[in-house]
Order: structure tokens, then sequence, then C-alpha cells
């Protein structure tokens, strides 16, 4: 939207600033219920958005304000969104690779260890930033499972003992707030 702005295709920023409420409006009261705080950041610059759009002349340099803003605000959004599926999502895949291990379907082990390690990946900064002893504790199992996961043959007996560990510090950090 903002090359658009600074395009001065006020047309096409009009529909577009459309579409972000078009967008928003299925998933706005999830998120409300989920975070009220990052909801009504998303609120107040997407307001500030359709608002500057109905003005006759646009004012690009306010638009384009808000708009910055909301892209950060959607940024944190997706994060938070994120850390709070990441451990059921995690459990998940866990209990996946655990079914695989026996007997060993190797390409299956792989394909959800990998997973699990995409999952972790997107909220491990948040959990070191809010508990960094959960962090360094998940860390471990994790470790042997990617590790085994990629031996050649693979390491089953490692994964297997700790998935338990795993699944219980999975529930710990659903726990973080």
């Amino acid at each position: 939207m903002n090359s658009k702005l600074n395009n001065k295709e006020e047309d096409k920023a009009i529909k577009t600033s459309e579409k972000l409420e078009e967008n928003w409006k299925p998933i706005e009261d999830g998120i409300k219920e989920i975070s009220k705080d990052l909801y009504e950041k998303v609120e107040s610059p997407l307001g500030a958005i359709n608002a500057g759009v109905k003005v006759n002349l646009l004012d690009a340099k306010s638009l384009t304000a808000s708009i910055d803003e909301l892209d950060k605000t959607i940024e944190q959004l997706q994060k938070s969104i994120a850390f709070s599926t990441a451990p059921q999502d995690m459990k998940t895949a866990l209990a996946k690779i655990k079914k695989f291990t026996s007997p060993v379907n190797e390409e299956k082990v792989t394909k959800y260890a990998a997973r699990l390690e995409k999952y972790w990946s997107t909220s491990e900064d948040m959990v070191k930033q809010k508990d960094t002893k959960l962090y360094e504790k998940i860390e471990v199992p994790m470790g042997a499972i990617q590790s085994s996961a990629k031996a050649n043959p693979i390491d089953a007996n490692t994964i297997t003992s700790v998935i338990e560990e795993l699944d219980k510090l999975l529930t710990e950090m659903q726990n973080l707030k």
C-alpha cells in the first residue's frame, strides 16, 4: 500500500485498504480473545488507514506512518500466535516421532524431527526471553532428537529416551505467559 501511495495511485490505495479490513474481519474476534493488547494495536493503525483513505486528498505521510505501525503490530501478532501454538504443534510432532520409532520408519522420523525443529524455531527466542532455564532444558532433548534423527541409521533408542522429558518441558512452555 505504501508503494501505491508513493506512486499517487489513490484508487488502488483505497482498494488495498478495503482488502486490509476485509482480511482482518474474520480473525479479529479470535485475536481479541487471545490478546486484547495486540488487537488494539492492530485496530488503531487500521482505523487510521481506513479513515485516511476516505479523505478527499489522501495524506500519504500519515497513512504511511499508520501502515508502518500496522506492519510492526502484525509481525508481533504473528510471533504471538506462533508462540501460543508452538508447544501443541511440537507435542503433535513428538507423538508422530514416537509412533514412527517402533518400528523405525526413517523417512517419517526425519520428516517429523524437521517439523519439530521448525515449530521450535518459531518460538525459541521468546522462550529464551521469558525463561532462560526452560530454554536451555528444551535445547538438550531437542538436540538429541535432531542429531539422532540425522544419524545413519536413525538412533531410535536415544529419541525414545528423551521424548517423555521433552513432552514435560513442552507442557511447561505452554504455561509460560
